[in-house]
C-alpha cells in the first residue's frame, strides 16, 4: 500500500538522480575541453609558428609548403567520420532509465490496485491474526 502511495516520489528520486548523472557527465566533458584548450593556447605561445599548421588543418587553406604531401579528404569521408563520433557520443551518454517496475506503479490503475489490495491484506491480517478475546 505504500508503494501505490510513494510512486511518483520515487520515479522523480530515479530521473533526478539521472539527471545529475547526466550533467557530471556534461562536466567532465567541459573540463577535459577545457584542458584542451589550455594545452592548444600554451602550444601556440611557445611555437607561433603552430598557427600555420593548425589554419592549414582547420580552415582547409591550401598548405604553401611544396615539399609536404598533405591527404585530400572528400566530403563523403568528412560525413561519415562525423556520423561515426557522434554515434559513438551518444552511445556514452545513455544511462540507466527509471526501472520499470517504478514506472508501472506510477500509472494510476496500477496505483489504486496496488492501495486497494494492500488495504485489503491489512483487512485480511486484523480479522484473521487478531488476538482472541478471552
Amino acid at each position: 500500500m505504500s508503494i501505490s502511495i510513494i510512486a511518483n516520489e520515487l520515479a522523480e528520486l530515479y530521473s533526478g538522480q539521472i539527471d545529475l548523472e547526466n550533467k557530471e557527465q556534461t562536466n567532465l566533458q567541459l573540463e577535459k575541453l577545457i584542458d584542451d584548450y589550455k594545452g592548444l593556447i600554451g602550444l601556440v605561445e611557445s611555437d607561433p609558428n603552430i598557427i600555420q599548421r593548425l589554419g592549414t588543418v582547420s580552415l582547409g587553406a591550401e598548405p604553401n609548403r611544396l615539399d609536404v604531401a598533405y591527404p585530400k579528404v572528400s566530403p563523403q569521408e568528412l560525413k561519415a567520420a562525423q556520423q561515426a563520433i557522434l554515434k559513438k557520443m551518444s552511445s556514452r551518454n545513455d544511462v540507466s532509465r527509471v526501472p520499470e517496475l517504478i514506472s508501472r506503479f506510477t500509472r494510476p490503475l496500477t496505483r489504486w490496485c496496488m492501495f486497494f489490495a494492500g488495504a485489503g491484506l491489512i483487512i485480511v491480517a486484523f480479522t484473521c491474526f487478531s488476538r482472541t478475546k478471552k
